[in-house]
């Protein structure tokens, strides 16, 4: 199993699909690169030229999408969808998803954007979008990633501070082109191994705060993988919910000793090695929670296998991807992401959501109730390892039941806050709590950014 699929259920891999799909010499149809448009034509010409048009089979909707370039060394360009909001005032809210290597369109189609793709290829309005309360920034990063590329090895990531690096100029360049919106509050959201992401970017613009206008308000990650090596004692929470037998839990143990080692010593590769074994799989290579489940799917512990993905079909058609500007590009399987990432998935980002809990950025973390490969035990253990000002106080706070507001008799979850810092577990819902929850998810976004997140 590659490593792209550790974080994100439904593989996104499509490049095996021909490019005869669309109009006949569809081959030859050029990506649109803004960067250069900006430079020499100015903004208006870019964001004509974005504005996606005659999406096929879907309602109409204003957008825009193409390629920003955030290295013209190594010819690095970073795909993005951006839906204005009709409300000017609306904030800005980005969506990371997580992989590594796994598209943000994934986010876009099946959890949180405006539309949804059905198997017949049709596309409808999805209820309780967040496009609806937001206007909402989709970046397939890091470079590499989705319909994202790069020329040259070196345009490839390797750490998260080039995560950040790479974003932080994808998004001057992003309100360059939309001035209007850099006014308006900024939000970075994101999941699973996106919970690196997120933190790494807004660390990012707090440090260029002095020199950059743009207003970020927080940061939400859902199911935030943000210390491998603190995030991965599985063997419990398997025992406890009779995956696991004595014998596995015992194993289960030993594996989780090794990563604690191999973190604290910082011999990452050996790190994540052991974590393939013991949970993700990797060079057709089985892992024990495969051998000791026969389970495929550690996003839901009620379940075994994945569904289908349409949207990655959809996404394959020459057509849309006329619409969308990415020309004659496909879609990269994120291998290439995942490989110059190796090192990084012990790594741990917890300094940078501790400082900027200390400089009062509003921070959620949400985890659905199901999940398995960052369960809300683990997302538990982070939080006690987490050293911030508030720390103290939040593990004095008391968890609130918390109810939707026009279902009062229906638990949606469980709040627990101090100050700018909340963490709320999400009833019946696995990893990606968009799909499963979405009315939830869309009242825990609303509250959490209007600062009303109490439960």
């Amino acid at each position: 199993m590659e490593f792209q699929n550790f974080l994100l259920i439904f593989v996104v891999t499509i490049t095996s699909i021909p490019l005869s799909l669309g109009r006949p010499g569809s081959e030859n149809i050029q990506p649109l690169f803004l960067t250069s448009l900006i430079r020499t034509n100015g903004i208006d010409q870019a964001r004509q030229a974005a504005q996606v048009k005659n999406l096929p089979n879907a309602p109409q909707l204003l957008s825009y999408a193409g390629y920003l370039t955030v290295n013209q060394t190594t010819n690095a360009n970073l795909f993005f969808w951006f839906f204005p909001s009709e409300n000017k005032n609306a904030p800005v809210t980005v969506w990371l998803q997580g992989g590594p290597g796994s598209p943000s369109t994934f986010g876009l189609f099946q959890e949180n954007g405006p539309f949804v793709v059905h198997p017949d290829m049709s596309v409808s309005f999805r209820n309780y979008s967040w496009a609806s309360m937001y206007s909402m920034l989709y970046i397939d990063q890091p470079v590499g990633t989705g319909f994202s590329f790069t020329d040259s090895e070196e345009g490839y990531v390797n750490n998260q501070e080039e995560v950040a690096r790479d974003l932080y100029h994808f998004l001057q360049q992003f309100f360059e082109m939309f001035p209007e919106q850099l006014p308006n509050e900024l939000w970075i959201t994101g999941e699973s191994y996106g919970g690196r992401y997120v933190p790494a970017i807004a660390y990012k613009l707090f440090q260029e705060r002095a020199t950059s206008k743009m207003n970020l308000k927080g940061l939400a990650i859902g199911n935030g993988f943000i210390d491998g090596a603190t995030q991965s004692n599985y063997a419990d929470l398997l025992y406890e919910i009779g995956m696991f037998d004595e014998h596995e839990h015992h194993q289960g143990h030993k594996y989780e000793k090794k990563i604690e080692k191999y973190g604290k010593e910082k011999e990452y590769k050996k790190c994540y090695k052991v974590i393939s074994q013991y949970v993700l799989g990797d060079n057709n290579v089985t892992s024990l929670f495969f051998n000791a489940t026969g389970s495929k799917n550690f996003y839901d512990f009620t379940k075994i296998n994945s569904k289908d993905d349409s949207s990655s079909t959809y996404l394959a058609r020459q057509d849309v991807r006329t619409a969308i500007n990415v020309g004659n590009r496909t879609m990269s399987d994120g291998s290439k992401v995942s490989e110059h990432l190796l090192e990084d998935i012990c790594k741990n980002v917890k300094p940078w959501l501790e400082e900027l809990l200390n400089e009062k950025y509003q921070v959620l973390l949400y985890n659905g109730q199901l999940d398995i490969i960052v369960a809300p035990a683990l997302t538990e253990r982070l939080i006690q390892h987490l050293h911030w000002e508030g720390a103290h106080e939040y593990k004095k706070s008391v968890k609130k039941i918390w109810r939707l507001q026009d279902e009062p008799d229906d638990v949606a979850g469980y709040i627990r806050s101090h100050g700018n810092f909340h963490y709320v577990v999400v009833r019946n819902a696995g990893h990606m709590v968009p799909t499963y929850q979405p009315k939830a998810s869309y009242e825990l976004l609303k509250k959490f950014t209007a600062g009303e997140l109490d439960g």
